[in-house]
């Protein structure tokens, strides 16, 4: 009985080593089936990642054009308004000046210029003033008073020009400037 307990031992180890080799080799056959899945997943990830990648780089790219061709639009609107805004200040410069030419009368008062002892109406100076406006210039305005002006000749000059502005913000809407010019004479601009 030894003898079988012997070969029963003997049988036992070798089929224990022949259960450890296979076990190996399945151990090794999955690890290497393992491997292989891992390896081509992470093909298939990185397949998948390029595609992403080249997907959002394409897309920027058409975002980009398409915030370049939103921006030019954006200009070009800007620009359009800009023009259409000074064709409306334009045209309603232009009906002003027209009403003032009209109604010329309006707001009138006497002045007498120092050179002449005669009295004349305002209303004779809006036509030459308007037509220059009309043109972007200046118009030259005689040195007068008010008939009615009191004081120094400083300040009937200035009562003079207070009137004469007064007189064409009432007709146009707008408060024109006067300077004196480089030769002593007032000119009278729209602003």
């Amino acid at each position: 009985m030894a003898d079988v307990t012997s070969g029963y031992a003997r049988i036992t180890a070798a089929a224990t080593e022949l259960l450890e080799a296979a076990g190996i080799e399945v151990a090794s056959s999955r690890q290497q089936k393992i491997s292989t899945d891992i390896v081509s997943f992470k093909e298939s990830v990185d397949a998948k990642l390029n595609t992403v990648n080249q997907t959002l780089v394409t897309s920027r790219a058409h975002i980009d054009d398409k915030l370049n061709s939103i921006s030019q639009h954006v200009v070009n609107l800007e620009e359009r308004t800009a023009y259409l805004e000074e064709q409306v200040a334009n045209q309603t410069k232009l009906q002003a000046l027209a009403f003032a030419m009209d109604h010329a009368e309006q707001g009138s008062f006497t002045y007498r210029t120092y050179t002449s002892y005669s009295t004349q109406q305002s209303s004779a100076l809006i036509p030459g003033i308007v037509l220059s406006f009309r043109r972007n210039m200046g118009n030259y305005i005689p040195e007068g008073k008010v008939e009615s002006g009191e004081g120094d000749e400083s300040t009937q000059k200035k009562n003079f020009h207070e009137a004469l502005i007064n007189q064409i913000h009432s007709l146009t809407g707008t408060k024109p400037k006067i300077q004196k010019g480089a030769n002593g004479n007032y000119a009278i601009y729209y602003s």
